[in-house]
């Protein structure tokens, strides 16, 4: 049997395109592009261009979960504190001197047995026990079969 031996050759174009500058900011290099969708000087600086791009554009969503992350390391640390201290609820204060941060909860759900909103963060989360809100119960996602 015969092999094909043919290879795909790249395809060279006879056009000729005018001088234009790199598009990567810091880059002040005039390229003649073989084609005319070519935007840099070399693949590097689109490389680098596209890469800076995306952290750009990945700024915000890392800041929010850091915040969850800070927020789940608090109460992960006062769900420690309340259980050493036989209680069962912490107060709104004390959450905040600890670094909490209210109102970043992307997650909500509800607890079947009080019938109250548990506003989580990624894995722990607060649900108001008192009416003014100033009491709260923390809970572990893992560790809360009740859920709606």
């Amino acid at each position: 049997m015969k092999k094909n031996s043919k290879r795909a050759q790249k395809r060279i174009s006879n056009r000729v395109y005018g001088l234009i500058k790199c598009r990567k900011p810091d880059c002040e290099i005039q390229f003649n592009p073989t084609d005319s969708r070519q935007i840099f000087c070399c693949s590097q600086h689109r490389i680098d261009f596209n890469n800076d791009s995306r952290k750009q554009k990945n700024e915000c969503s890392s800041k929010l979960t850091k915040l969850l992350q800070s927020n789940d390391l608090v109460l992960e640390g006062c769900l420690n504190k309340i259980i050493a201290l036989s209680s069962k609820y912490i107060h709104k204060d004390a959450l905040q001197f600890g670094g909490y941060i209210f109102g970043i909860e992307p997650d909500k759900s509800v607890n079947q047995n009080t019938d109250g909103v548990i506003n989580w963060n990624f894995y722990y989360g607060i649900e108001g026990y008192s009416e003014n809100q100033e009491l709260f119960q923390i809970h572990h996602r893992q560790t809360i079969p009740y859920l709606k």
